[in-house]
């Protein structure tokens, strides 16, 4: 029996995105037969595989000690140990950490989502290759999308994601300034309430790069938040978007990518290893994260409907490799290790 630490049992907010889509995702591909999902861990069998979905290695390490049989860890990336002087933590973060890098012994196996990723969890956590397998992200099983009213008409760009420092918004926020092209920020971070805290407020260290580009965007009428957005609406904004923006510092995989590609809405992706990785040479148009004129220039290259073919046909053929089907069968193959 595989039993899964399922923390949106606790935690519905945010359930379509980050560690709640991934635990979305295994209950779709894990039979009930084989898995239980629970919300503690408290009288699970010492026979049964524990798989461990969330990892935040500066808050209090979840498993310090041998509780199952095997016991999986899923690290999605390690962005804010890889880049200290962005992601600032005091000295219970620094106890934490050592803490959790301390558990980790007890961990057999880690799940990760790229080969970018595992490179990073090996130099920076010192965990040895055999123990990290790679099980890339997929999409959901198709849904019907719901339109979503927009303040403006033509076409748009969008946006999907957080605000950390590594998303590299003050330098989109310059790119958009350049082209002023209509732009959707779909997320929690980007409702009327966050950006009000955030701009009016004192802020954490994390959010600064935020801040930023909030005030670079003050009363643009070509910018729309629209905050949370369900599923469903979601898929009505790539079906409908000139082109998905992800032009991050770094990722440890690019979700927005493979979902707009599933959707055939071509993306502008910054030129990094992990999405030469995922989206390959041809699946986006490329630019240099740091250049705002860089960045601007590809999204003009989007109005191009011969590059906007190819960048879509491209994509989809990548998107092909990180189906549903093989996420299942990738799956499957680690936990009956």
């Amino acid at each position: 029996m595989i039993i899964v630490l399922d923390p949106t049992q606790h935690n519905a907010v945010g359930t379509m995105r980050g560690e709640g889509r991934f635990v979305a995702l295994l209950k779709e591909h894990l039979s009930k037969e084989t898995a239980n999902f629970v919300g503690d861990l408290k009288s699970i069998p010492f026979g049964s595989t524990l798989l461990i979905p969330t990892w935040d290695p500066l808050a209090p390490p979840i498993l310090t000690k041998r509780s199952c049989k095997r016991q999986i860890l899923v690290i999605f990336d390690v962005i804010p140990l890889k880049y200290p002087q962005h992601f600032p933590v005091g000295l219970r973060g620094k106890l934490n950490l050592w803490r959790n890098k301390r558990a980790l012994s007890e961990i057999d196996t880690i799940i990760t989502i790229s080969n970018t990723a595992k490179s990073d969890i090996m130099d920076i956590l010192g965990v040895a290759e055999h123990k990290i397998e790679v099980l890339p992200l997929t999409v959901f099983a198709q849904a019907t999308s719901t339109p979503l009213t927009l303040p403006f008409s033509g076409d748009f760009l969008l946006y999907v994601g957080d605000v950390n420092w590594n998303k590299n918004l003050p330098n989109l926020a310059n790119a958009l300034l350049k082209t002023r092209t209509s732009t959707v920020f779909a997320g929690k971070p980007f409702e009327n309430e966050c950006r009000e805290r955030t701009l009016h407020g004192p802020i954490h260290p994390w959010e600064q790069d935020y801040k930023e580009f909030l005030q670079l965007l003050q009363g643009q009428d070509f910018i729309h938040f629209a905050g949370y957005v369900s599923n469903e609406e979601l898929l009505w904004l790539y079906e409908n978007a000139l082109g998905n923006m992800l032009v991050s510092r770094d990722e440890g995989f690019g979700l927005s990518y493979l979902e707009a590609a599933s959707h055939g809405c071509p993306s502008v992706l910054s030129d990094i290893p992990v999405f030469r990785e995922i989206a390959g040479d041809t699946g986006a148009l490329f630019a240099d994260p740091d250049r705002p004129e860089d960045i601007a220039h590809a999204i003009r290259e989007l109005s191009d409907s011969s590059i906007r073919k190819n960048v879509i046909q491209e994509a989809q053929k990548r998107a092909a490799l990180y189906s549903p089907e093989a996420f299942a069968l990738r799956l499957e193959e680690i936990v009956s290790k």
